[in-house]
């Protein structure tokens, strides 16, 4: 495959096509009308062997089979197109970017279909959006260290049955005119998974988050809202939060994270409704910075440190079963907590932890909390 040094522009008279052109004066064209057929073997039936040439030539609306092989790739699409690898799974059909970004969207709707595609080097990405919209669907996406999966910088996202993989970022969403949407995805040994910022949006649901860094990270505004996902045994924080960002969990399961399960900062918001958190490192939900904690049946079991620590923060609990971790509450400065229905038992340090230089910068409210002496100290 011909390397290009910068991103091939679809959709006007680039090199293949004024090639063609020049070489047999008229406009290439598959077999079969709107459907090309591409295989790096040149195998019987192909169009062409040439990925980037079939990019180039295809009307908008059309579809490109790619025959399983490796392909070298760097092209923007800037027109409704359909790519699909018809080897037996993803892994068959590999598009490598052969300078930064293998492909990229800056207009219409591009689906990606049971392929592969990867960036080997640093600072670039698999994907890119930069207007329109890019839909995957049984795609693995492979990013090497300092590099992204998907980077959306203008425009949506959807992924649905795809794997982020590789140690780079998994998916990169920025600014308020961008989105990223994520069913049945597995992000596994990425730095950091799944990063929001600059007011984007990212809605995730019945995702699996594994070995990564981190899985979810919002700042700048972002927001981050995810429905019956599984966090495991991230390196860092699951969750971080900080600098206006919102986080909403439903349904969520947070497992062996090597430092907090989530952590709040600078104003940070989460509101969590029957998450469960196990086996952190850290605390549960550390919450500091005038962050705020809204939570509803929520689970904080066998924790390293205290279930959930405040620092000049406050959290509002209802019905929370907090267990089996150091203590239950520990503040290290000045907030609030107000708890509702309760279970603070079961803490090797008690329910409560805290400084005497801070007794009175401390407001506890609540009623019907486990155990009675823990309850006594509220309002």
């Amino acid at each position: 495959m011909t390397a290009h040094s910068g991103l091939l522009r679809v959709g006007r008279a680039g090199a293949p096509r004024a090639f063609w052109r020049s070489w047999t004066g008229r406009a290439l064209e598959p077999r079969v009308p709107g459907k090309w057929v591409v295989d790096a073997a040149s195998g019987a039936g192909a169009d062409t062997s040439n990925l980037e040439e079939a990019l180039e030539a295809a009307r908008p609306g059309g579809e490109i089979l790619i025959r399983p092989g490796a392909y070298s790739l760097s092209a923007a699409l800037n027109r409704p197109l359909t790519l699909t690898g018809q080897g037996a799974g993803p892994e068959e059909t590999t598009l490598t970017a052969s300078s930064s970004t293998a492909l990229a969207v800056t207009m219409g709707k591009v689906t990606l279909r049971n392929l592969t595609v990867a960036v080997d080097g640093s600072g670039g990405a698999a994907l890119r959006v930069d207007g329109g919209e890019l839909s995957l669907s049984r795609v693995r996406l492979r990013a090497a260290a300092g590099s992204l999966g998907a980077e959306v910088l203008r425009g949506r996202l959807s992924a649905e049955e795809t794997v982020f993989d590789g140690e780079g970022t998994g998916a990169l969403i920025l600014g308020r005119a961008s989105r990223g949407e994520f069913n049945g995805a597995l992000f596994y040994n990425t730095g950091h998974a799944l990063r929001v910022s600059d007011g984007a949006q990212a809605m995730v649901s019945s995702s699996t988050f594994k070995d990564n860094a981190g899985a979810f990270s919002a700042d700048a505004e972002g927001s981050i809202s995810d429905l019956g996902s599984t966090l495991r045994n991230s390196r860092e924080s699951a969750v971080l939060a900080v600098d206006r960002s919102k986080v909403q969990l439903s349904g969520t399961r947070i497992e062996g994270s090597g430092k907090h399960g989530v952590s709040l900062g600078q104003g940070a918001t989460a509101a969590l409704h029957r998450v469960s958190i196990t086996g952190s490192g850290g605390a549960a939900v550390s919450v500091s910075g005038k962050a705020e904690l809204h939570a509803i049946t929520i689970q904080l079991r066998d924790n390293r440190s205290c279930a959930l620590e405040l620092e000049n923060a406050e959290a509002f609990l209802d019905a929370a079963v907090v267990q089996g971790n150091q203590c239950g509450v520990a503040f290290f400065g000045r907030g609030a907590l107000q708890s509702n229905a309760g279970d603070f038992t079961g803490n090797s340090r008690g329910a409560l932890l805290y400084s005497e230089k801070f007794k009175s910068k401390i407001f506890l409210k609540g009623a019907g909390n486990l155990p009675p002496d823990f309850q006594g100290l509220f309002r």
